[in-house]
């Protein structure tokens, strides 16, 4: 009986074996990684600049363009449909020359009969002293009569001529017609721009600034005016608005008007030539490039490095260049700062 439980137990050994390992064998084979090597961070690369002391300058780069002294924009006193526009961009007209006209249905035809009538009550009037002068018999009464039909006459051409002459455009003096903004058969509105007459021989030089520009110019600034290409000749400025000054149209007026030193130099109608105006300079500024100045809500500051440690110091900064910036405090002649 023992030797049975025994062969039984060996039975059972063997097939708990040939189950096992067959399972065994569908598990991979676990493998053994390797730990990675750690390397350093790399080295910080900064870029540096330093405190120097040297000239810097404030420009204002703009653009000058020869305009004509005497300029100006004709409009209607009243509103109403065009009849006619009589001329066209760049056309030269003389002073008086009519330019366009509103429809007015009768007026031209009062107008005539109107200066007729002023005519025959001018002739009686004068028949009637001429008459008294030679002993007719012309009363007082017959005199003033001739003379309150007169007036009347002419109280009524007055009247109808203003009519006719608000109805027309007439060039206020010689000139070219630089801007034409209505056609026939528009509607137009009361006081409405419409014509522009501009006197091409008597030119000035204006830039067209910003309104913040205004703060920073003033009269006597100097500059250079590219004359031609490669060629700058130098001038300054003579006029800058104020704040509140106001051009016809309403708008704050910002064309400031420079002056060359040499005034027999001849400019095209409407040219264009770059300037450029010193607003200040400082020969001997402490200054540093402009990569070394940060901001962040209003604060300035930079990033001193003194040995091994960098700090953030608060400057005050005063003439600023397209490349540089003068520091005025919280730096000396030879720091270093790192750039951005």
């Amino acid at each position: 009986m023992r030797r049975r439980i025994l062969h039984i137990v060996a039975l059972a050994a063997l097939l708990a074996t040939t189950v096992l390992v067959p399972g065994c064998r569908l598990l991979p084979k676990e493998e053994l990684q390797e730990v990675p090597t750690l390397l350093p961070p790399p080295e910080e690369r900064r870029r540096l600049v330093q405190v120097v002391r040297g000239y810097i300058a404030e420009e204002m780069r703009k653009t000058a363009r020869a305009e004509a002294v005497r300029e100006e924009f004709l409009y209607f006193t009243q509103s109403g449909r065009v009849k006619d526009v009589f001329v066209e961009y760049g056309q030269w007209v003389e002073e008086g020359e009519v330019l366009a006209a509103l429809e007015t249905g009768d007026l031209e035809y009062n107008l005539q009969r109107a200066r007729l009538d002023l005519e025959s009550a001018e002739i009686s009037l004068k028949k009637t002293k001429l008459e008294r002068e030679l002993g007719g018999n012309v009363s007082d009464l017959d005199l003033r009569l001739a003379e309150i039909n007169y007036e009347r006459a002419l109280l009524s051409y007055q009247r109808v001529n203003e009519q006719y002459e608000a109805s027309v455009l007439k060039a206020p003096f010689a000139g070219r017609v630089t801007t034409v903004a209505v056609k026939t058969g528009d509607e137009i509105r009361e006081y409405q721009n419409l014509i522009q007459i501009s006197d091409p021989y008597n030119l000035q030089l204006v830039v067209e600034v910003t309104v913040s520009d205004l703060d920073k110019l003033q009269p006597g600034l100097p500059l250079r005016l590219e004359y031609t290409r490669g060629q700058w000749v130098t001038g300054r400025i003579t006029k800058v608005p104020k704040r509140g000054d106001r051009l016809p149209d309403g708008e704050q007026d910002r064309r400031v008007l420079i002056e060359l030193d040499d005034p027999d130099l001849e400019f095209q109608f409407r040219a264009l030539h770059s300037i450029v105006i010193l607003v200040r300079e400082n020969p001997d500024a402490l200054k540093i490039d402009r990569a070394g100045i940060r901001e962040y809500f209003g604060r300035v500051y930079v990033r001193k490095v003194e040995g091994d440690l960098t700090t953030e110091v608060n400057v005050v900064t005063g003439i600023e260049s397209t490349t540089e910036v003068e520091i005025l405090e919280g730096l000396e002649e030879g720091d270093l700062v790192v750039a951005k």
